[in-house]
């Protein structure tokens, strides 16, 4: 989802940057920040779920 909305933001640059090595810069800092983004969300939710005991496959306290 981030990354579908941040494509005005490159879009806006290709039009208005004359250089093509910012251009490049920017179409992979963009997906490398959306990733970093998606990753943490994840890995929070992972842990809410493993601090709880709802993950199906560890029935255990150590997990």
């Amino acid at each position: 989802m981030a990354l579908t909305s941040a494509v005005k933001l490159p879009l806006f640059f290709l039009i208005t940057a004359p250089d093509y090595g910012f251009f490049k810069l920017l179409n992979v800092a963009i997906p490398a920040l959306s990733a970093l983004a998606g990753l943490r969300f994840l890995t929070g939710g992972m842990r809410v779920l493993n601090d709880n005991g709802r993950l199906p496959w560890c029935r255990r306290a150590t997990c």
